[in-house]
């Protein structure tokens, strides 16, 4: 994904920049639901909301570190 992003990413400087910076907004409008939800609601607990948003990118890491050991 990464060595393709450039080539998908056509157009000008300030083109890229600014669809860069709507996918960062619309992430963290996604991550903003859940934890909105467990602030407000009384029968979401905001700690478990919370590590559950960080588990996948904690898993991914774990992966590539694991995958990538140096030997």
């Amino acid at each position: 994904m990464g060595m393709t992003l450039p080539a998908r990413l056509q157009g000008s400087k300030n083109r890229i920049t600014i669809k860069s910076l709507m996918g960062i907004c619309f992430r963290y409008g996604l991550l903003a639901v859940p934890l909105i939800a467990a602030i407000k609601l009384p029968q979401f607990d905001l700690t478990a909301t919370v590590i559950g948003l960080f588990m996948v990118p904690m898993g991914i890491l774990v992966d590539h570190l694991v995958a990538n050991k140096i030997d």
